[in-house]
């Protein structure tokens, strides 16, 4: 399936929405999906027998549904949110490790790695800690509306209204 960045209603809409309902219809059919965008480079380590390519051309609720009807979602890149899109729609997410990074230098604070297996070997702690993730992402978005709120407050308080 070639990647599209973007779209437009042109001549190929229709067969590109055929090709996005064929691929739904395999996932249901196949144990995993995995997706590379900036892991492109890395070699494969798991079956491809058994799984698709999740590609750009795909909206996230398309990804979601998929992410609902496979078991495992292997992830060549590392920093995708997909990763936890995957645990929040119930399957199995597993990130390759990247040679030479450890799984604290992939990411240090252990609550974000809720759900998410750095490498096949911690799917057993990944699925143990899976319950903890939506409550971490929630407060990572809480943490985040809190400081752009405090950056507003100051941004008035050092460029005061001129108009009056």
């Amino acid at each position: 399936m070639q990647q599209h960045e973007h779209e437009d209603a042109g001549p190929h809409a229709q067969a590109i929405a055929e090709l996005r309902v064929e691929l739904l219809e395999a996932a249901r059919e196949k144990l995993h999906a995995e997706a590379h965008r900036d892991g492109r480079e890395r070699p494969i380590v798991h079956d491809l027998d058994n799984s698709i390519r999740l590609t750009r051309d795909l909206s996230h609720a398309q990804i979601a549904a998929i992410f609902k009807r496979i078991k495992t979602f292997i992830s060549y890149d590392s920093r995708t949110l997909f990763s936890e899109l995957a645990v929040l729609c119930g399957c199995e997410s597993v990130v390759i490790p990247e040679e030479g990074v450890s799984e604290e230098e992939w990411r240090p604070v252990v609550a974000s790695r809720s759900g998410v297996a750095y490498g096949f070997e911690k799917l057993p702690q990944a699925r143990a800690t899976a319950h903890l993730l939506l409550d971490y992402m929630l407060e990572k978005q809480d943490r985040a509306r809190l400081a752009v709120e405090e950056m507003l407050r100051e941004t008035d308080a050092f460029f005061p209204d001129q108009t009056a």
